[in-house]
C-alpha cells in the first residue's frame, strides 16, 4: 500500500486564524484512492523549518516509515512569506530557476484578470514572477482556478507535490491533474467502508468484541466512536478496508457479518440509523 504524508504550511494555520480544511479533505480523498495517509504536520512559514521537515521525511521516512507521496499545501504565492518552493529546493539541494512555462501561464492569467478588472495592471512584477521560480528539474502543473502552479518533483523513490493553500485550488488540482499523475505512478486501489450502530452504554464492553473480530479479519480496520456513557447509548462502529476492488468488497462483508453475529450473541442491539 502506498503511503502519503501531508505538510500544511502557513502561520495562519498555527495561530488559529485559518482552519486547516485541506488536510481533512486530502486525507479522505487519498484514502478513497486506496492510498494510506500515515501522517500530517502543520508548519510555520519558515524556510529552514519547512526544509528540515521535508529533508527528514525524504531521508528517514515518517517516524521510520517510508513515504511514497509527500504533499505540501500553502506557500506558493507571490509574497515574501511564501517559502515552500525555496525550502524544497534547499531540502533536496537543487537550485531555483525561472520556469518559462509557468511564467507564461501566470502572465496570461494576469492579462485575463486585468481585462476583467480583477487587478489593476496586467504587467508582470517581482511577486508574480516569483510564482514561476521553481526547483530545477521540477514539473509545473497548470492552475485552472487560480494563478500559482502546483509543482511535482521526484526525489529518489518519493514523489513530492506542492499545492496552493487556497482550498478550491487544492481540490481542483487533486481531483484533476494530480489524480491523473497518481494513477500513472501508483496502482490505485479502492477504499470501502461499512457502518454499524450499536446500543451499548459502555464502550469497554464493545472493545473485546471488536478486538476478537479484528483478529479474524486483519485486513479490515474496525473502530468504535465513543460518545460517553448512558442508557441505550448508540455507538458508531466503522469498518474500513483498502485494496483491490475485486477483493475488498468480500473482505468487508465477511467482517461485517462476523461482527453483527458477535454483537447479537452478546445481547447488544443493532440499529439501522444513527440517532439525530
Amino acid at each position: 500500500m502506498h503511503t502519503v504524508v501531508i505538510l500544511a504550511i502557513g502561520n495562519e494555520l498555527l495561530i488559529g486564524e485559518t482552519l486547516d480544511t485541506n488536510t481533512n479533505w486530502l486525507c479522505r480523498y487519498f484514502t478513497n484512492l486506496g492510498l494510506q495517509v500515515i501522517g500530517s504536520l502543520m508548519i510555520a512559514d519558515d524556510k529552514n523549518t519547512i526544509s528540515k521537515a521535508i529533508s527528514t521525511i525524504l531521508k528517514e521516512g515518517f517516524i521510520g516509515t517510508k513515504v511514497d507521496l509527500l504533499v505540501t499545501t500553502g506557500g506558493l504565492g507571490p509574497t515574501e512569506d511564501d517559502l515552500t518552493l525555496a525550502a524544497l529546493a534547499q531540502a533536496v539541494n537543487l537550485p531555483l530557476q525561472l520556469d518559462q512555462t509557468s511564467y507564461e501561464w501566470i502572465k496570461t492569467k494576469y492579462q485575463e484578470y486585468a481585462s476583467q478588472n480583477y487587478v489593476t495592471t496586467p504587467e508582470m512584477n517581482v511577486g508574480r514572477e516569483k510564482m514561476a521560480i521553481l526547483p530545477l528539474g521540477s514539473t509545473p502543473i497548470a492552475n485552472s482556478v487560480g494563478v500559482a502552479p502546483a509543482v511535482k518533483l521526484d526525489y529518489n523513490n518519493t514523489t513530492i507535490i506542492c499545492l496552493p493553500g487556497v482550498p478550491k485550488e487544492t481540490k481542483a488540482f487533486v481531483s484533476g491533474p494530480v489524480q491523473q499523475i497518481l494513477a500513472e505512478l501508483f496502482e490505485l486501489g479502492t477504499f470501502l467502508e461499512a457502518n454499524l450502530w450499536a446500543e451499548c452504554g459502555d464502550e469497554s464492553i464493545l472493545a473485546p468484541i471488536l478486538s476478537d473480530v479484528s483478529k479474524r479479519h486483519p485486513k479490515v480496520y474496525i473502530k468504535s466512536k465513543a460518545k460517553g456513557f448512558g442508557v441505550n447509548l448508540e455507538f458508531h462502529i466503522m469498518l474500513h478496508v483498502r485494496g483491490n476492488a475485486s477483493e475488498i468488497e468480500t473482505l468487508l462483508e465477511e467482517a461485517k457479518i462476523d461482527l453483527e453475529d458477535k454483537l447479537k450473541q452478546s445481547k447488544i442491539n443493532l440499529t439501522q440509523n444513527p440517532q439525530t
